[in-house]
């Protein structure tokens, strides 16, 4: 399912944002709380196991691309009941009834008291996993390459274009560890653990996949320990165009082998100026050029630039006709 969610991120590239900047959230005023949903799924569950998915829930969200945003008392375990008013309890005491119910995650309170707690264990989890973000901000901006969707196990790398720096994410929704041979950029690469806690270095095996282990419903980040090497090979690429240009017509880019590169893409229609489309930074490369009201017989040509982790560049262009090729 999320490899299936992350792989529509394209359709939000253009040429000054993309998926990166959306906003992602557990819940909100509108839908309900995180804390319901869990509660919801999972009757009967107890307490520490509710709080257990609650911060690897959080985990999810902050270790993802998109810019987190945390709905106020969800660092309480708040949980409310549902949508509207019934997610909008107070931090201050409540003297509501249909607050006054409410069961909070990982915590004795009651909403019959104010709940300003940062000794919470959420209010401690999602401010660890904040700062650590904000120490590593390759994993708040940086590109998002799928590398695992095996059983329970989701992993990814996160990596700034400047740095060139690998972080390997792997998240375990399973009830059990598991452990997985995550895919690197980089064979016999010292990587460290940083989240959940410090721990002995790993090296990455002759074929760049680096083992780890993944608690039951929690996360993993490792560090590469040195930059991205540069390739053996310069970069190449070709475009692809569909069948008959029109709507939100798919480019696509082809570019050999599989290291860390980005593709950006440029439209020129008709007779007017050569304008990007937007870039991409993993596999597969596209975007999505909207051409919603260009007159069909419109000529439009367009391009793609490949730079691969080294700086080095090449480029390519295609040529097509709107309603046909």
């Amino acid at each position: 399912m999320l490899s299936r969610l992350y792989r529509a991120d394209d359709v939000y590239t253009d040429a000054d944002s993309n998926a990166y900047s959306l906003p992602t959230f557990l819940g909100n005023h509108d839908m309900g709380r995180i804390g319901y949903f869990l509660k919801q799924d999972n009757p009967g569950a107890s307490d520490a196991e509710l709080l257990r998915r609650d911060l690897f829930a959080h985990e999810l969200m902050y270790l993802t691309r998109g810019q987190p945003v945390v709905y106020y008392g969800d660092e309480q375990g708040f949980t409310g009941r549902g949508g509207d008013k019934a997610a909008r309890a107070p931090m201050f005491a409540a003297k509501a009834a249909q607050y006054l119910a409410d069961d909070l995650i990982g915590t004795d309170a009651t909403h019959a008291r104010a709940n300003f707690d940062t000794g919470h264990p959420l209010y401690r989890g999602i401010r660890t996993l904040a700062d650590l973000t904000a120490r590593h901000p390759a994993l708040r901006d940086g590109a998002q390459i799928e590398r695992l969707a095996q059983g329970g196990v989701y992993a990814f790398s996160r990596i700034d274009a400047r740095d060139q720096v690998e972080y390997v994410v792997a998240l375990n929704n399973g009830a059990a560890p598991q452990r997985a041979a995550v895919p690197t950029y980089s064979a016999g690469m010292a990587f460290t653990p940083i989240y959940p806690k410090p721990g002995a270095r790993a090296t990455s095996d002759s074929g760049g996949r680096l083992t780890v282990t993944v608690p039951a419903r929690s996360a993993v980040v490792y560090r590469a320990a040195g930059r991205l090497a540069a390739p053996a090979a310069r970069p190449s690429v070709s475009l692809r165009l569909p069948a008959a240009l029109g709507g939100r017509a798919e480019i696509a880019a082809a570019v050999p082998g599989d290291g860390f590169d980005q593709v950006t893409f440029a439209a020129k229609v008709g007779g007017g100026p050569w304008r990007v489309l937007g870039t991409d930074d993993a596999r597969p490369f596209r975007v999505f050029h909207d051409l919603a009201g260009v007159p069909a017989g419109t000529p439009v040509a367009y391009k793609a630039v490949v730079r691969d982790s080294a700086g080095r560049t090449a480029s390519a262009q295609a040529r097509g006709t709107v309603g046909g090729r």
